[in-house]
């Protein structure tokens, strides 16, 4: 589900649009045909009334959250403000960081705290720190990396979002890294057909020196 939203947001962004409205009630699931089971590995965005052109050019239209403070936790501290700079693609990543944090403790996203702004972030920060032993490390960076630090031009000019170099470091420290993480079920799974080919190797190797040693046995009665 992870792999799949963040996958979904590349090629977005490299077309040169932006979202601007990346939240967990924007993302829907359709039901299986057999068994009316949400497809959870088949995520849809919607909400795409705001998106625009990624361009200092483009007229840029600010949806007012007014109370909303369910939709407002999760645009980033800068774009809450009285007067908000311009929503750009590093912040897109924000709000998919949020939404991978509310995935990997599968719990919403208000349930981590009160506040807003630059307090509920320090909150959203300090708990993916416990993401670790339920989602793995490979996860855990990746949320950490969608929400790291002042994502206004002076994160943009850092890590370079909006460019070629910026969405390669999306896809292999993002995209790539949650595409390697495995449910322990999963895991367990492999192991135990490692272990039974281990095992069938194992008897073959034994078997093919009895038989060895049986017909070597046999020549020196002979």
């Amino acid at each position: 589900l992870a792999e799949c939203l963040a996958k979904s947001l590349l090629p977005f962004h490299s077309s040169g649009w932006v979202h601007k409205s990346i939240r967990s009630s924007n993302i829907v699931f359709f039901q299986c045909a057999v068994n009316n089971c949400p497809l959870y590995e088949n995520p849809y965005i919607v909400g795409f009334d705001y998106a625009r052109p990624d361009n200092p050019n483009a007229q840029s239209v600010e949806r007012s959250t007014g109370n909303n403070t369910e939709n407002a936790i999760y645009r980033h501290p800068d774009l809450q403000r009285a007067d908000p700079r311009r929503f750009t693609a590093a912040d897109d990543i924000f709000g998919l960081g949020l939404v991978l944090l509310e995935i990997g403790l599968w719990k919403r996203l208000r349930a981590v705290g009160s506040g807003q702004g630059r307090e509920f972030l320090d909150k959203c920060l300090t708990e993916s720190d416990k993401l670790g032993p339920k989602v793995g490390k490979l996860y855990t960076n990746a949320v950490k990396l969608c929400l790291s630090g002042d994502l206004g031009s002076k994160h943009e000019a850092s890590l370079g979002w909006e460019n070629a170099a910026g969405r390669g470091k999306f896809y292999w420290e993002v995209v790539h890294k949650l595409g390697k993480c495995q449910a322990w079920g999963d895991l367990q799974v492999q192991c135990g057909r490692v272990r039974a080919k281990l095992l069938l190797c194992i008897w073959v190797y034994f078997d093919t020196v009895r038989v060895c040693l049986r017909g070597r046995s046999s020549s020196l009665i002979y």
